[in-house]
């Protein structure tokens, strides 16, 4: 997997030059500002290995486990009724699972394609269209082993938090009813999605003010409360880690993986100011998501990676969009092409540790 990821970087690096070395970004409108930013079949193009691999590459940890379940999931009306009774809740997933089931048969290969575009477009659109730099958002996505350990590993819970992250421009322009519904129906596919709930209204306004950070911090607390009582233990159980065995195992999560992901926002906290300033909606949100991610990994550091360490999914995706405009308007010319190198230098260290302890 190290070798085919190195390939991905590869590929992202020689587009990487086309995006910033050519006129291929044109203006479009991104929350009522025009923007440089490449065009839709460029972001596909780009995506498509990740796509690829991750849908037709050899299966990875948990990937055999959900062939397995497809395998033995509903295949005629009364099977489904029958398994939607016993779902607990998370319907969507096994309602997908049917309806490949009906049109493609027993096909893993559909299966595994059809999880693979629902997992790959709405990333591939959503970084497109607000992230600076859509080809280091990418190679963030990859040296940051998403596509490992969750387009292949936690496949189920990145379909959840995809639909949440589609629904960016709806949080960012605060409409919350519609945010509600989007995240309520990714709840369907996985239950850990309500931890968005009290995150979609939290991390509004400007970032590092007193009640941004305190109601942040008082939902990081409050997720760590609900896991001490055994409320997202049953969550947890709804996802397939339904042994003792697992959660007794659980040392926390990495050290290594809550320092890398802790840097989008110490870099946002030096450079607040600037931030402050600008008074981005976008990138406010994206800071204040970062907090909660750093927040949540601090906390399953010393407490559950299994448990509390999945939550942050959801939120660490808006880091592939804040680090590249930190780099790039953080800094001036020179420092932010150093910070680049570092960035790469460092990510891509980090990957080739992830993948060995995967």
């Amino acid at each position: 997997m190290l070798t085919t990821s190195i390939y991905i970087l590869i590929w992202i690096a020689g587009l990487a030059v086309v995006e910033h070395g050519s006129q291929i970004r044109k203006p479009v409108m991104v929350l009522g500002e025009k923007k440089l930013r490449v065009p839709i079949w460029f972001a596909i193009i780009a995506f498509f290995p990740i796509f690829w691999v991750a849908s037709q590459g050899t299966p990875q940890a948990d990937t055999w486990a959900y062939i397995s379940s497809f395998s033995k999931s509903a295949a005629t009306w009364d099977d489904l009724i029958f398994t939607l009774k016993n779902a607990d809740g998370e319907w969507g997933y096994t309602i997908l699972c049917f309806v490949i089931k009906t049109v493609f048969g027993n096909n893993v290969t559909a299966f595994r394609t059809i999880i693979g575009l629902i997992h790959s477009i709405p990333l591939a659109l959503v970084l497109r269209k607000y992230s600076e730099s859509y080809t280091e958002s990418l190679f963030l996505f990859v040296a940051g082993c998403f596509h490992t350990g969750w387009m292949m590993n936690g496949l189920r819970q990145l379909i959840a938090a995809v639909i949440i992250f589609a629904a960016t421009g709806l949080i960012v322009k605060k409409k919350y009813v519609l945010s509600i519904i989007i995240i309520l129906f990714a709840a369907l596919f996985h239950k850990t999605a309500v931890v968005m709930l009290p995150v979609l209204f939290f991390v509004q306004g400007k970032p590092w003010t007193k009640k941004t950070v305190f109601f942040i911090l008082f939902t990081i607390v409050a997720m760590y409360a609900l896991t001490q009582v055994g409320v997202f233990s049953s969550l947890l159980e709804a996802t397939g880690y339904e042994s003792s065995e697992v959660l007794t195992n659980d040392d926390g999560t990495n050290p290594l993986r809550v320092l890398v992901n802790a840097v989008p926002l110490i870099i946002a906290l030096i450079s607040r100011k600037y931030i402050e300033r600008q008074n981005n909606t976008l990138i406010n949100v994206c800071v204040n998501m970062s907090l909660v991610t750093t927040g949540f990994y601090l906390i399953s550091m010393v407490t559950s990676g299994i448990l509390l360490g999945r939550l942050p999914l959801y939120t660490s995706l808006y880091n592939l969009i804040l680090l590249p405009y930190l780099i790039k308007n953080s800094f001036d010319k020179s420092t932010s092409k150093v910070a680049l190198l570092l960035m790469i230098a460092l990510y891509v260290l980090y990957m080739y540790v992830q993948i060995y302890s995967f």
